[in-house]
């Protein structure tokens, strides 16, 4: 059985009108609720980074039946999984977006220094982040 996944945000009422993505509604919320929109928002941050959203889905879908196929996708063992996948494959995106670049690049990668897509944008809500 899947849980359900949901947010608490402050107020009596939910706009229609409201931006998952403006980071002032995490500002009163709990850590639990931060974290369970952060797949939507992280998914809307990379499709927002690569220039062509139809080629990254279709890359992405190959280089996760290439993983699959390999039985090296499953992030419990310690294997990529569906967002480092994306991550590192919008990377490439920006980098070079008309090629197939992505196993010649992550062969050669230094892996001591982070894949990321943009610098993290200090936010000062007293909630745990990922420090470099």
């Amino acid at each position: 059985m899947t849980p359900l996944v949901y947010a608490k945000i402050n107020g009596r009422r939910v706009s229609d009108s409201l931006d998952l993505m403006d980071s002032t509604i995490l500002q009163e919320m709990d850590v639990i609720s931060v974290r369970s929109l952060q797949g939507y928002r992280g998914t809307q941050e990379i499709m927002s980074l690569v220039p062509n959203a139809y080629t990254f889905r279709l890359a992405l879908a190959a280089i996760k039946q290439w993983a699959k196929r390999r039985n090296i996708y499953s992030n419990m063992l310690g294997f990529l999984c569906g967002v480092s996948c994306a991550i590192m494959l919008a990377r490439i995106c920006q980098m070079c977006p008309y090629a197939t670049a992505f196993f010649r690049v992550y062969s050669n990668w230094n892996w001591a220094s982070p894949v990321m897509q943009r610098i993290p944008e200090e936010q000062n809500y007293n909630l745990p982040s990922w420090n470099p």
